[in-house]
Protein backbone atom coordinates (compact mmCIF):
# COMPACT_ATOMS: atom_id res chain seq x y z
CA UNK A 1 0.00 0.00 0.00
CA UNK A 2 3.03 2.40 1.13
CA UNK A 3 4.53 1.65 -2.90
CA UNK A 4 1.33 2.15 -4.30
CA UNK A 5 0.41 5.67 -2.54
CA UNK A 6 4.14 6.91 -3.46
CA UNK A 7 3.85 6.11 -7.06
CA UNK A 8 0.34 7.77 -6.80
CA UNK A 9 1.56 11.09 -5.59
CA UNK A 10 4.39 11.02 -8.00
CA UNK A 11 2.05 10.65 -10.84
CA UNK A 12 0.01 13.57 -9.79
CA UNK A 13 2.92 15.77 -9.16
CA UNK A 14 3.83 15.44 -12.56
CA UNK A 15 0.49 15.22 -14.31
CA UNK A 16 -1.44 17.90 -12.70
CA UNK A 17 0.90 20.93 -13.44
CA UNK A 18 1.03 19.25 -17.34
CA UNK A 19 -2.45 19.17 -17.91
CA UNK A 20 -3.33 22.56 -15.82
CA UNK A 21 -0.85 24.69 -17.35
CA UNK A 22 1.17 23.28 -20.58
CA UNK A 23 0.43 24.11 -24.25
CA UNK A 24 -1.67 21.77 -26.15
CA UNK A 25 1.74 20.51 -28.12
CA UNK A 26 3.30 19.47 -24.55
CA UNK A 27 0.57 17.46 -23.35
CA UNK A 28 0.04 15.65 -26.83
CA UNK A 29 3.41 14.78 -26.79
CA UNK A 30 3.45 13.56 -23.45
CA UNK A 31 -0.10 11.60 -24.03
CA UNK A 32 0.78 10.05 -27.13
CA UNK A 33 4.13 8.07 -25.36
CA UNK A 34 1.58 7.11 -22.63
CA UNK A 35 -0.49 5.96 -25.58
CA UNK A 36 2.46 4.26 -26.87
CA UNK A 37 3.26 2.12 -23.83
CA UNK A 38 -0.73 1.40 -22.99
CA UNK A 39 -1.39 0.34 -26.49
CA UNK A 40 1.80 -1.86 -25.86
CA UNK A 41 0.48 -3.20 -22.94
CA UNK A 42 -2.82 -3.95 -24.77
CA UNK A 43 -1.46 -5.79 -27.92
CA UNK A 44 1.17 -7.62 -25.97
CA UNK A 45 -1.89 -9.38 -23.56
CA UNK A 46 -4.07 -10.12 -26.63
CA UNK A 47 -2.12 -12.82 -27.44
CA UNK A 48 -2.32 -11.34 -31.72
CA UNK A 49 0.33 -12.07 -33.68
CA UNK A 50 2.76 -8.84 -34.52
CA UNK A 51 1.31 -6.59 -31.15
CA UNK A 52 4.14 -3.54 -32.39
CA UNK A 53 2.71 -3.90 -35.51
CA UNK A 54 -1.04 -3.14 -34.27
CA UNK A 55 1.23 -0.79 -31.63
CA UNK A 56 2.07 1.38 -34.37
CA UNK A 57 -1.50 1.43 -36.57
CA UNK A 58 -3.03 2.56 -33.37
CA UNK A 59 -0.79 5.08 -32.30
CA UNK A 60 -0.41 6.27 -35.98
CA UNK A 61 -4.51 6.59 -35.94
CA UNK A 62 -3.95 8.85 -32.56
CA UNK A 63 -1.47 11.17 -34.25
CA UNK A 64 -4.03 11.44 -37.36
CA UNK A 65 -7.16 11.43 -35.35
CA UNK A 66 -5.80 14.35 -32.58
CA UNK A 67 -5.24 17.25 -34.65
CA UNK A 68 -8.59 16.71 -36.84
CA UNK A 69 -10.60 17.38 -33.59
CA UNK A 70 -9.50 20.51 -32.90
CA UNK A 71 -9.47 21.67 -37.03
CA UNK A 72 -12.94 20.14 -37.53
CA UNK A 73 -15.34 22.09 -34.48
CA UNK A 74 -18.52 18.62 -35.12
CA UNK A 75 -15.86 15.91 -35.31
CA UNK A 76 -15.50 15.56 -31.39
CA UNK A 77 -19.47 15.04 -30.92
CA UNK A 78 -18.84 12.25 -33.13
CA UNK A 79 -16.02 10.11 -31.88
CA UNK A 80 -17.48 10.82 -28.19
CA UNK A 81 -20.59 9.55 -29.11
CA UNK A 82 -19.35 6.53 -31.16
CA UNK A 83 -17.03 5.71 -28.24
CA UNK A 84 -20.11 5.88 -25.67
CA UNK A 85 -21.72 2.88 -28.12
CA UNK A 86 -18.97 0.92 -28.04
CA UNK A 87 -19.24 1.00 -24.20
CA UNK A 88 -22.09 0.99 -24.12
CA UNK A 89 -22.13 -2.41 -26.14
CA UNK A 90 -18.81 -3.65 -24.39
CA UNK A 91 -20.91 -3.14 -20.71
CA UNK A 92 -23.77 -5.36 -22.68
CA UNK A 93 -21.14 -7.86 -23.36
CA UNK A 94 -19.56 -7.74 -19.87
CA UNK A 95 -22.87 -8.66 -18.44
CA UNK A 96 -23.23 -11.36 -20.40
CA UNK A 97 -19.47 -12.70 -19.77
CA UNK A 98 -19.85 -12.22 -15.68
CA UNK A 99 -20.07 -15.16 -14.63
CA UNK A 100 -18.61 -17.29 -17.68
CA UNK A 101 -17.03 -17.17 -21.49
CA UNK A 102 -14.32 -15.66 -22.83
CA UNK A 103 -13.25 -13.29 -25.95
CA UNK A 104 -10.86 -14.63 -28.65
CA UNK A 105 -7.41 -13.14 -29.34
CA UNK A 106 -8.67 -11.79 -32.77
CA UNK A 107 -11.56 -9.71 -30.96
CA UNK A 108 -9.61 -8.42 -28.41
CA UNK A 109 -6.88 -7.16 -30.70
CA UNK A 110 -9.45 -5.20 -32.81
CA UNK A 111 -11.38 -3.49 -29.64
CA UNK A 112 -7.76 -2.07 -28.64
CA UNK A 113 -8.75 0.40 -31.32
CA UNK A 114 -12.45 1.71 -29.78
CA UNK A 115 -11.22 1.07 -26.70
CA UNK A 116 -8.06 2.97 -26.35
CA UNK A 117 -7.56 6.13 -29.18
CA UNK A 118 -10.68 8.15 -28.45
CA UNK A 119 -10.15 8.60 -24.84
CA UNK A 120 -6.50 9.82 -26.01
CA UNK A 121 -7.41 12.19 -28.53
CA UNK A 122 -10.40 13.52 -26.33
CA UNK A 123 -8.42 13.98 -23.18
CA UNK A 124 -6.50 15.96 -25.62
CA UNK A 125 -8.82 18.13 -27.44
CA UNK A 126 -10.10 19.08 -23.76
CA UNK A 127 -7.11 19.78 -22.39
CA UNK A 128 -6.89 22.61 -25.17
CA UNK A 129 -10.38 23.80 -24.52
CA UNK A 130 -11.16 23.58 -20.87
CA UNK A 131 -8.03 21.78 -18.27
CA UNK A 132 -10.31 22.10 -15.35
CA UNK A 133 -13.06 20.20 -16.98
CA UNK A 134 -10.37 17.37 -18.17
CA UNK A 135 -9.57 17.55 -14.32
CA UNK A 136 -13.37 16.89 -13.44
CA UNK A 137 -13.87 14.01 -15.38
CA UNK A 138 -10.50 12.07 -14.22
CA UNK A 139 -11.30 13.25 -10.68
CA UNK A 140 -14.74 11.61 -11.08
CA UNK A 141 -12.91 8.16 -12.12
CA UNK A 142 -10.69 8.66 -9.33
CA UNK A 143 -12.96 8.98 -6.53
CA UNK A 144 -14.57 6.11 -8.25
CA UNK A 145 -11.94 4.29 -7.86
CA UNK A 146 -11.00 5.19 -4.03
CA UNK A 147 -14.49 4.92 -2.78
CA UNK A 148 -14.95 1.35 -4.33
CA UNK A 149 -11.95 0.22 -3.10
CA UNK A 150 -12.70 1.37 0.25
CA UNK A 151 -16.51 0.26 0.04
CA UNK A 152 -14.74 -3.64 -1.20
CA UNK A 153 -11.91 -3.77 1.75
CA UNK A 154 -14.98 -2.85 4.48
CA UNK A 155 -17.94 -4.56 2.94
CA UNK A 156 -16.75 -6.57 0.37
CA UNK A 157 -18.15 -10.17 0.41
CA UNK A 158 -19.80 -11.53 -2.51
CA UNK A 159 -17.96 -11.00 -5.51
CA UNK A 160 -19.42 -8.90 -9.01
CA UNK A 161 -17.83 -10.60 -11.82
CA UNK A 162 -15.92 -13.40 -10.81
CA UNK A 163 -14.56 -14.97 -13.78
CA UNK A 164 -13.63 -11.64 -14.97
CA UNK A 165 -11.88 -9.93 -11.83
CA UNK A 166 -12.14 -12.20 -8.78
CA UNK A 167 -11.46 -9.11 -6.50
CA UNK A 168 -14.16 -6.76 -7.58
CA UNK A 169 -17.85 -6.92 -5.12
CA UNK A 170 -20.90 -5.86 -5.07
CA UNK A 171 -19.96 -3.53 -2.09
CA UNK A 172 -16.81 -1.74 -4.06
CA UNK A 173 -19.34 -1.34 -6.83
CA UNK A 174 -21.90 0.60 -5.09
CA UNK A 175 -19.11 2.27 -3.01
CA UNK A 176 -17.53 3.29 -6.34
CA UNK A 177 -20.86 4.84 -7.60
CA UNK A 178 -20.84 6.46 -4.68
CA UNK A 179 -17.68 8.35 -5.35
CA UNK A 180 -19.04 9.11 -9.25
CA UNK A 181 -21.57 10.59 -7.48
CA UNK A 182 -20.03 12.74 -5.05
CA UNK A 183 -17.09 14.08 -7.98
CA UNK A 184 -20.00 14.33 -10.11
CA UNK A 185 -22.12 17.17 -7.99
CA UNK A 186 -18.54 18.87 -6.83
CA UNK A 187 -17.52 19.68 -10.32
CA UNK A 188 -21.09 20.75 -11.38
CA UNK A 189 -21.43 22.73 -7.81
CA UNK A 190 -18.04 23.88 -8.47
CA UNK A 191 -17.91 24.94 -12.16
CA UNK A 192 -21.67 26.11 -12.46
CA UNK A 193 -24.05 26.56 -9.87
CA UNK A 194 -25.11 25.06 -6.60
CA UNK A 195 -28.71 25.30 -7.25
CA UNK A 196 -29.91 21.19 -6.35
CA UNK A 197 -31.10 21.02 -10.39
CA UNK A 198 -27.46 21.93 -11.48
CA UNK A 199 -25.82 19.65 -8.76
CA UNK A 200 -28.55 17.41 -9.64
CA UNK A 201 -27.25 16.73 -13.11
CA UNK A 202 -23.64 16.53 -11.99
CA UNK A 203 -24.54 13.60 -9.65
CA UNK A 204 -26.40 12.45 -12.73
CA UNK A 205 -22.68 12.72 -14.83
CA UNK A 206 -21.01 11.37 -12.15
CA UNK A 207 -22.88 7.85 -11.36
CA UNK A 208 -23.11 7.07 -15.33
CA UNK A 209 -19.27 8.08 -15.69
CA UNK A 210 -18.68 6.24 -12.73
CA UNK A 211 -20.45 2.52 -14.17
CA UNK A 212 -18.77 2.98 -17.55
CA UNK A 213 -15.35 3.41 -15.24
CA UNK A 214 -16.06 -0.11 -14.35
CA UNK A 215 -16.85 -1.33 -17.66
CA UNK A 216 -13.50 -0.02 -18.77
CA UNK A 217 -11.76 -1.95 -15.81
CA UNK A 218 -13.17 -4.82 -16.20
CA UNK A 219 -12.84 -5.08 -20.07
CA UNK A 220 -9.03 -5.10 -19.21
CA UNK A 221 -9.60 -7.79 -16.49
CA UNK A 222 -11.10 -9.56 -18.88
CA UNK A 223 -8.04 -9.02 -21.60
CA UNK A 224 -5.71 -9.89 -18.56
CA UNK A 225 -7.19 -13.23 -17.55
CA UNK A 226 -7.42 -14.27 -21.33
CA UNK A 227 -3.36 -13.90 -21.40
CA UNK A 228 -3.42 -15.36 -17.60
CA UNK A 229 -2.11 -12.10 -16.09
CA UNK A 230 -2.49 -10.11 -12.91
CA UNK A 231 -1.16 -7.38 -14.11
CA UNK A 232 -0.49 -5.48 -17.52
CA UNK A 233 2.93 -5.01 -17.07
CA UNK A 234 5.22 -3.76 -14.21
CA UNK A 235 5.72 -0.32 -14.93
CA UNK A 236 4.45 1.58 -12.37
CA UNK A 237 5.39 0.20 -8.74
CA UNK A 238 2.47 -1.16 -6.57
CA UNK A 239 -0.03 0.01 -9.32
CA UNK A 240 1.55 -2.61 -12.36
CA UNK A 241 1.62 -1.67 -15.72
CA UNK A 242 0.05 1.89 -17.50
CA UNK A 243 -3.16 0.22 -18.48
CA UNK A 244 -3.86 -0.56 -15.15
CA UNK A 245 -4.18 2.82 -14.25
CA UNK A 246 -6.05 3.96 -17.20
CA UNK A 247 -8.39 1.06 -17.52
CA UNK A 248 -11.47 3.00 -15.88
CA UNK A 249 -10.82 5.82 -18.05
CA UNK A 250 -10.84 5.00 -21.58
CA UNK A 251 -14.23 4.05 -20.95
CA UNK A 252 -15.39 7.18 -18.72
CA UNK A 253 -13.66 10.31 -20.20
CA UNK A 254 -15.23 9.53 -23.66
CA UNK A 255 -18.91 9.31 -21.88
CA UNK A 256 -17.98 12.00 -19.75
CA UNK A 257 -16.93 14.45 -23.12
CA UNK A 258 -20.29 12.78 -24.43
CA UNK A 259 -22.23 13.73 -21.43
CA UNK A 260 -20.87 17.46 -21.67
CA UNK A 261 -21.85 17.57 -25.32
CA UNK A 262 -25.35 16.28 -24.18
CA UNK A 263 -25.90 18.76 -21.24
CA UNK A 264 -24.96 21.89 -23.75
CA UNK A 265 -21.59 22.67 -22.38
CA UNK A 266 -19.57 22.03 -25.23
Amino acid sequence: MRQRLITATLLLAVFLPLLLYSPVWLFFSVLVLVFILAAGEWWQLSGVRHPRLWQSAAAFTLLLLTPLLFELPDLPIYVAGASTIFWACTLVLLIALRRRGTLSPGFLAVAGFPALIPAFALGIWLQGRQPLWLLWGIGIVILTDVFAMLAGKRFGRARLAPMLSPGKTWAGLWGGLLGGVLGGTLGAGLFWSWQPAICLAGAGIGIVVATFGVAGDLFESLLKRSAGQKDSGQLLPGHGGVLDRLDALTAGLPVFISLLFLWGKL
